[in-house]
């Protein structure tokens, strides 16, 4: 019997009745008359309600409009039925009485839904399983609902088709459990992807088929899509493909091109499509005359200048866009946020030239509304504030947004950073949204690995980017290695105060082995600076250490007579640093400058007893690339003096060759070296000795590339290095430089970026290595 059968019946015993309860009991009328014509309907003594088991029994009860007390009224009892049915989390809802004294006991009998064990997956061969259930709403413990069951399914398939699939069922499937539980399972079968056997393009005569088909992201099967997507048919893609033969078709002077919808053909076994694209071209068109209307609030004739679409040239559409944000953005820069630009074509009767007309509305002026940080769960707001070019109640400019973003980001604590507006209650204004993703910018280390720069190496390392939230960076490491020992700490505020002002401080024990001596250091540094602006920075840093050398270093040497090099003793020197930077992210930078000078003097006046004066300059440049590629340059200058008389002190030298400066060969390899006595004796071979240079030259140029996105992060690069150490009496030309070439890869692992290095030294000399690979722990620059 259905449910309504169900009620239906037992609305007509409650009328006459003649119904037997759900116990067995028939219900009496009042008088003891048995009477067909005329009835007295009981009273409802006690509610209960059976089946229930995880549905709360209040929440039922509350629905129902029958009440203890009342008379039983069948309509009503129907109501309450429908109500707990309605709730959705019911098979079944039945009614019955049974008869105590003159009144009647009414009993809601309920079956609860099933609930939800597990879902599972079956024949998911080409997709995985975490990419199917993405889209998978069930939950377990959730109740289970046959609809919602399907309406899953129906998404698998969507998902299925999306990827090339379009004979792909899924069907789901219920196991009952104990406990009224269930396990669905959803029954995938795949079939085979459709391939694109060709793509026809029709009608095109002022565009190449080839030219138009290399925009398309539908592309023909070839060998290589039996290892991969391409050439896989997908519906959605060749409807967007649609609008960019469109576009194209504006870029090239074609305004009113019509690009019909396609015939896509299915071969007979189904595993193929041919698809017929037809284009309708109509005239190429030139452009007339472009003007400019409406109310700017810059001087029309000024923007006028700066339009790219120029009476004469063919028409392009890319011209037109770029021209609409100029407008556009002029406006917004004296706080027109609304400002619009619509377009007018007036295509010239009889022939192939079309006017165009810019109409600029620039609307009311707005202003900046309330500023909300999302998503810093850590950073304090006023780390981001701080960065924000913009401050509530200014009047708004779209250039400030787009700084502040780029400011932001370049602090290097968020993996994204995004500065939107949105309507506010209040009339001409907008309030900001600035929403980040916090990236981890602490990291606690204990552990060991190996480099071919350090060979073995143990580190134990506690630093924190974003130290409390605050911003500042605090750092506290040791490493031991068999070419450095080290102990560091430091700590850097870069508002002290909440001031431009900046303030460092460092301290550190290091031991570094060279290739033919080892320098040991024990000092610190203070430094304060000033932030003249965000990108320009000066920086005055007082530096003391005490220095001491000693003959051997790696290659083991001993009793080597050039005492004059190893000097020791307290340095003592301040150090000036101008730096410029405006790349966009301080840790892995894709566009921008990093130009840095310095110049360091270490004199008695110091109470310094090593006495030099030492100038640097780095200039960095990065480019944004196709495919996410980055091409980067770094050049270094580098020259140290000693008043007349004196040497530069050995420790304090250029060493260059390696992965930090010139790859391709080994480290510090490069420069002038000199012969001395392999001993002590005087009849003792000559050997070759680095002693460094005393300037220092190289550039490295890299083109890198993302392989494998995240969560793998592989980037795959070439580079080109050139340059040398030189010595005082040494020209530096080019003539000296050397020079290499290679490649690598870089992984930004969960421990740090790991860099794998493989140089090619250009005109190798003797004893030198054809190839050299190196890897290490680190960024780049």
């Amino acid at each position: 019997m259905t449910r309504s059968q169900f009620i239906g019946a037992l609305l007509l015993c409650l009328t006459v009745g003649l119904c037997q309860s759900a116990w067995g009991q028939s219900l009496t009328l009042r008088g003891g008359q048995q009477s067909q014509m005329q009835q007295v309907l009981p009273e409802v003594v006690k509610i209960e309600l059976g089946g229930v088991e995880r549905v709360d029994a209040a929440a039922i009860r509350a629905l129902l409009r029958t009440k203890t007390g009342q008379t039983l009224k069948p309509a009503l009892v129907t109501a309450d039925v429908h109500r707990i049915f309605e709730m959705g989390l019911f098979d079944d809802v039945r009614v019955g009485y049974k008869r105590k004294g003159d009144g009647v006991v009414l009993r809601f009998q309920v079956l609860e839904r099933a609930s939800i064990a597990a879902v599972r997956l079956q024949g998911h061969d080409a997709l995985s399983t975490e990419a199917v259930m993405k889209v998978v709403s069930l939950k377990t413990n959730s109740l289970y609902k046959p609809a919602e069951a399907q309406d899953n399914a129906n998404k698998i398939r969507e998902l299925y088709v999306e990827e090339g699939y379009f004979l792909a069922t899924v069907t789901p499937e219920v196991q009952r459990l104990k406990g009224n539980q269930v396990l669905v399972r959803f029954v995938i079968r795949e079939r085979a992807e459709i391939k694109v056997r060709a793509i026809e393009i029709l009608g095109n005569q002022g565009i190449a088929d080839g030219d138009i088909k290399a925009v398309l992201r539908t592309r023909e099967g070839s060998f290589m899509s039996l290892f991969g997507k391409d050439g896989t048919f997908k519906r959605e893609t060749l409807e967007t493909d649609l609008q960019v033969i469109q576009y194209l078709y504006l870029t090239k002077g074609y305004i009113q091109a019509k690009v019909e919808e396609p015939v896509v053909s299915l071969s007979p076994d189904m595993r193929y499509v041919r698809i017929s694209i037809r284009v309708n071209e109509g005239p190429r068109f030139r452009v007339g005359k472009v003007s400019v209307k409406g109310d700017s609030q810059v001087d029309i004739a000024k923007l006028q200048k700066k339009l790219k679409l120029q009476t004469g040239d063919w028409f392009n559409y890319v011209h037109v866009q770029s021209d609409g944000q100029m407008l556009s953005g002029a406006q917004k820069r004296f706080g027109y946020a609304f400002a619009t630009v619509s377009n007018e074509s007036l295509p010239k009767t009889g022939g192939k030239v079309v006017d165009w007309v810019y109409h600029v509305q620039k609307g009311d002026k707005v202003y900046f509304g309330e500023i909300k940080m999302v998503g810093a769960a850590t950073t304090r707001d006023k780390v981001i504030r701080r960065e924000l070019q913009f401050a509530e109640g200014e009047l708004y400019n779209e250039s400030k947004l787009k700084i502040s973003k780029i400011r932001v980001q370049r602090l290097g604590f968020f993996e994204k950073v995004e500065i939107k507006t949105k309507p506010s209650k209040k009339r001409r204004v907008v309030d900001v949204v600035v929403r980040v993703k916090e990236r981890t910018t602490g990291t606690f280390q204990v552990g060991a690995g190996f480099s071919s720069v350090d060979n073995f190496i143990t580190t134990a390392q506690i630093s924190k980017d974003n130290f409390l939230g605050r911003g500042q960076r605090l750092s506290v490491n040791a490493s031991f290695s068999s070419i450095r020992t080290m102990f560091q700490g430091s700590f850097f505020e870069p508002y002290f105060l909440d001031s431009n002002v900046t303030f460092a401080l460092e301290l550190y024990n290091f031991q570094q082995l060279f290739t033919d001596f080892t320098r040991n250091s024990l000092g610190g540094s203070l430094s304060w600076g000033y932030r003249f602006i965000r990108e320009l920075h000066l920086d005055f840093t007082y530096n003391l250490e005490q220095v001491s050398t000693s003959i051997g270093g790696l290659s083991g040497r001993a009793d080597v007579p050039i005492a004059s090099l190893f000097n020791s003793g307290l340095t003592s020197s301040v150090r000036m640093t101008l730096t410029y930077d405006s790349r966009n992210d301080r840790m892995v930078p894709t566009s921008g400058w990093f130009a840095q000078a310095s110049a360091e003097f270490a004199n008695p006046v110091l109470l310094s007893e090593n006495v030099f004066n030492r100038y640097t300059g780095r200039v960095r440049r990065y480019f944004p690339m196709p495919l996410n590629g980055v091409l980067k340059f770094n050049l270094v200058w580098g020259q140290i003096t000693a008043p007349t008389g004196q040497n530069v002190p050995l420790f304090e030298r250029f060493f260059v060759g390696g992965i930090f400066n010139i790859r391709g060969f080994q480290r510090n390899t490069l420069g002038p070296a000199i012969g001395v006595p392999s001993s002590g004796d005087p009849a003792a071979i000559l050997s070759p000795f680095n002693i460094g240079g005393t300037r220092q030259l190289y550039l490295n140029n890299e083109f890198e590339l993302p392989l494998l996105k995240a969560p793998v992060n592989l980037r795959g690069l070439l580079f080109f290095d050139i340059g040398n150490a030189f010595g005082e009496n040494q020209d530096l030309s080019i003539q000296n430089m050397r020079m290499s070439f290679g490649w690598g890869i870089r992984w930004f692992s969960p421990v740090g970026p790991l860099r794998f290095e493989w140089g090619i030294p250009l005109d190798p000399q003797p004893g030198e290595d054809p190839l050299v690979f190196a890897f290490t722990i680190g960024n780049s620059f």
